[in-house]
């Protein structure tokens, strides 16, 4: 829960910066395609902060910002006319909006599932514990080739040593170890 309640902090702040930045940007436009003079406006914050709220939802927000962006000459000052920079501003919103706290949110969410409802020992947690471990041998087997490849001589004693799944640790006869070597079809 904590992390959650960050997160909503982190994106009532977004909110609050970009309400604020519209209100002063675009309080001079109350009409429009999408903008009217009585509800969808950024004329003060609670407004801004509703049309914010709307923008989020994806409904009509390049309209919005075409309101906004309006330079044409038959506009009217302090009731249509915008500024030319207008999609710079929607674009960032929408982009922080939209990819990266949605993705936060869905972040947090996976992060809770893997906390508290998968076993401890679950296939994900081997299999970092398999790569590090892989990693760690084979560093040891291809230093001499730059960590390209493991000497032919030395395959055999690269699965001995190899831990966990992945390895041939378990195999006391050479024999087995050999005879898994040609099942993989890897060449000594």
């Amino acid at each position: 829960m904590p992390s959650v309640i960050n997160a909503f902090a982190l994106l009532t702040l977004v909110y609050f910066i970009f309400s604020v930045l519209a209100v002063f940007f675009f309080k001079g436009i109350l009409s429009g395609d999408q903008l009217d003079p009585d509800y969808m406006n950024f004329s003060n914050f609670t407004m801004a902060l509703v049309m914010m709220l709307r923008l989020s939802t994806g409904e009509d927000w390049p309209s919005v910002m075409y309101d906004c962006m309006n330079t044409e000459l038959d506009c009217i000052p302090e009731v249509n006319c915008g500024t030319p920079w207008a999609p710079v501003f929607y674009l960032l919103f929408v982009l922080i909006q939209r990819y990266i706290m949605v993705n936060l949110f869905i972040l947090i969410i996976l992060q809770q599932f893997d906390l508290y409802y998968l076993p401890d020992d679950n296939v994900l947690d081997r299999f970092k514990a398999d790569v590090t471990n892989f990693k760690h041998v084979w560093k040891s087997f291809s230093a001499d080739f730059e960590g390209f490849k493991v000497r032919g001589n030395d395959v055999q004693k690269f699965f001995k040593d190899l831990k966990g799944d992945l390895g041939m640790s378990n195999e006391k006869d050479q024999r087995a170890i050999e005879r898994n070597l040609v099942i993989m079809n890897i060449q000594a």
